[in-house]
């Protein structure tokens, strides 16, 4: 079994070896006609090629030549066409310079609004007109709160009662020392020569009698203690002699004995008395008394210059009092007044606009905040303005560059930039002489255009000012002018001939724009220019 299998893969074997082979017998006499062809092609091929490659390197040739060529023309000396430059033709035609300026519409009749209160500074707000509100003249603008400045009123009509009081008894004190005056002087001489006299007396009479007084009142001691002792004595031999003492005589002795003793004390005192006295008492006495006529010297003195004094002062007083009723009388007919301005009113028919309009800008209270109730307004400041829309003003503000233009009856149109499409007729009526802190000259105009609705004060517009304008003006573009160099107010053009040559020649200018220069003297019409103006040592044909 095995046998006959391994027969049969041999046998399929070599089917499969048999089938290859004579396929690539096939194949072989296939290639055989296309490898001819082909190398016939070759042999076609080669004379082509060779005329193909003979071509190409005829070009290469060629460019070799040209490049050759451009070498050497390199090293020749190039010479350039002169190119033609723009020419314009000067013409005829209008001709105007316009200003723009900027502005502001406002009002050619104002109220401004304002108290200015004499005393009062706190005025709070009740009420208050509202911004943009149309008023008539009488109508309320602002209501404030009176309660404080009452108060303050009636406090000073009590000051005004005390002082009147006070016043009072000034005039009574004036008037009573007026006639006591005299009196106290003629009372000051009376002292004084009263002191005078009481000094002499005392260094004359009192102070001797004083000093004998003194003298006597030792010597009276003195006696006095020896009568007593005298008596003693007398009284012990009377008693002795009688060899016998009684009681009586008893009470006698020792009384005479008492006296003698009380007769030596009193002898001590007055002897201390006496030296006290003669060394102290004395001396002291004239010094007091010398003192005191020198003090009453000095206060009699004085009061005969105070005196007066308190008189002018007393006077001096009243007046004071009397000028100090007067201001006060002052300040409550201020205060009156001041108390009418609680209430303000409109002044005229307008608009109401918070603030101050300075110079075309509102400016100071313009804050509605400013004016709800409760908030304190400022005196003597522009609170509100009342503003008549009708007729406006433009106020605007001319540069310098600009001035020359802005003239006096010089038109234009002003556009407002809420509106630009609307045009309103306006013309300058005022231009100031010297400029402002900004260095521009404030300018007004007069808006002569009856239909200006709806535009309203404090609205900006653009305004366009014709300061030149005619029909027949020579003009050339601002490039081909040239100034000189030598002369920068000499200006000149380079005309072109007709043989196309340009030649420098001087003319005048009168007014320009940023596109086109007048030319007013130099040129004529249906001359041409170069638009460019080169520069002067360029020019091939100077004048």
């Amino acid at each position: 079994m095995r046998y006959i299998t391994v027969l049969a893969l041999f046998f399929v074997a070599f089917c499969l070896m048999s089938t290859g082979f004579v396929a690539t017998a096939d194949d072989a006499k296939k290639k055989e006609p296309a490898a001819a062809a082909s190398s016939k092609k070759e042999k076609d091929a080669k004379p082509e090629k060779a005329a193909k490659d003979a071509k190409k390197a005829e070009p290469k040739k060629e460019s070799d030549k040209k490049e050759k060529a451009k070498a050497e023309a390199a090293k020749k000396p190039v010479v350039k066409p002169e190119a033609k430059k723009p020419v314009h033709e000067v013409k005829a035609g209008p001709f105007q310079v316009s200003v723009v300026l900027k502005g502001v519409f406002e009002a050619k009749r104002t109220a401004p609004v304002s108290i200015w209160p004499k005393q009062w500074a706190a005025y709070m707000i009740l009420k208050a007109a509202e911004h943009g509100k149309a008023v008539k003249q009488g109508e309320l603008l602002i209501a404030f709160d009176p309660e404080k400045i009452d108060e303050a009123i009636e406090d000073l009509r009590s000051q005004i009662k005390l002082s009147d009081i006070e016043m009072t008894r000034l005039a009574e004190q004036v008037a009573a020392m007026e006639k006591l005056s005299p009196m106290d002087l003629a009372a000051v001489e009376r002292r004084q020569r009263n002191a005078e006299q009481d000094f002499d007396r005392f260094m004359k009479v009192e102070l001797p009698m004083s000093k004998k007084m003194s003298d006597f009142s030792l010597k009276r001691a003195n006696e006095e203690l020896v009568y007593a002792k005298e008596e003693l004595s007398q009284l012990e031999k009377m008693y002795k002699a009688d060899d016998m003492t009684e009681e009586t005589e008893e009470i006698v002795l020792r009384r005479a004995r008492n006296q003698v003793a009380e007769a030596e004390v009193f002898l001590k005192m007055a002897k201390l008395r006496h030296e006290e006295m003669k060394k102290m008492g004395f001396p002291r006495s004239v010094e007091s008394a010398k003192e005191s006529i020198e003090r009453g010297t000095l206060g009699n003195r004085q009061a005969k210059v105070l005196l007066p004094l308190t008189l002018k002062k007393s006077w001096l007083e009243l007046e004071k009092n009397k000028v100090a009723r007067e201001r006060l009388d002052q300040r409550l007919k201020e205060l009156l007044a001041d108390r009418a301005l609680m209430t303000v009113k409109a002044p005229a028919d307008g608009v109401v606009y918070y603030g101050e309009c300075v110079d075309g800008k509102w400016t100071g209270m313009t804050m509605p905040a400013m004016f709800q109730r409760g908030a304190s307004l400022p005196g003597k400041k522009v609170l509100m303005t009342v503003v008549e829309t009708r007729p406006v003003l433009i106020r605007a503000a001319a540069s310098e560059n600009e001035i020359r233009y802005v003239r006096e009856g010089v038109k234009g149109k002003a556009r407002p930039v809420a509106y630009p499409q609307k045009a309103i007729d306006a013309v300058v009526t005022e231009v100031a002489t010297a400029p402002n802190a900004q260095n521009q000259f404030d300018t007004r105009l007069l808006v002569t255009d009856q239909d200006v609705a709806p535009v309203m004060p404090g609205m900006t517009c653009v305004v366009k000012l014709i300061a030149y304008k005619t029909d027949k003006a020579l003009t050339i573009p601002p490039t081909a002018l040239g100034t000189d160099k030598d002369d920068d107010l000499k200006y000149f053009v380079h005309v072109v001939g007709k043989d196309g040559k340009s030649a420098r020649r001087d003319v005048e200018v009168g007014e320009r724009t940023a596109e086109a220069v007048e030319i007013v003297k130099g040129l004529s019409a249906g001359d041409k220019v170069l638009k460019v103006c080169p520069k002067d040592e360029e020019t091939t044909n100077k004048k």
